[in-house]
């Protein structure tokens, strides 16, 4: 178990440090399962992140989690980083996992457009779109 959590960590320190489109996947297995965790190309726009559990797709996030609004990872590296962060957790907790905005925030892969959009408190409920905040946001810049 020590191994997994500094394969894991080695592995973050990696990709953390690498600027390149182009990350390796992450394999681990436990107890006779084989955990495999990579970073995909959504579209033109941006990345997501698969985590397979025995050759089986187990996680697919197209978006980045947890955070308010449609937004895609910027690039592969950030896809990476997060689908190790759960991959980790999902070894070392029991259930599925799950990914706040601060630790996403903390992890350093949320750009300035998502945490702005998290900060205008974004919600369906009291009928609040992206378009209104975009328009929030030119106004805020004129000004």
């Amino acid at each position: 178990m020590k191994f997994c959590k500094y394969f894991i960590f080695a592995l973050f320190f990696v990709v953390s440090c690498s600027d390149k489109q182009e990350t390796k996947a992450t394999i681990v297995e436990k107890n006779g399962t084989v955990f495999k965790a990579e970073a995909f190309r959504v579209d033109s726009s941006g990345w997501g992140y698969i985590i397979y559990k025995d050759g089986k797709p187990y996680i697919k996030q197209h978006l980045i989690p947890s955070v308010n609004g449609v937004f895609l990872f910027e690039n592969a590296n950030h896809a990476q980083i997060v689908a190790d962060f759960v991959l980790n957790r999902m070894l070392t907790q029991k259930g599925l996992p799950s990914i706040s905005v601060e630790e996403l925030d903390s992890l350093g892969v949320l750009s300035e457009e998502v945490l702005d959009f998290q900060e205008y408190k974004f919600s369906t409920k009291n009928g609040v779109t992206y378009e209104d905040y975009l328009k929030n946001k030119k106004n805020k810049t004129q000004k």
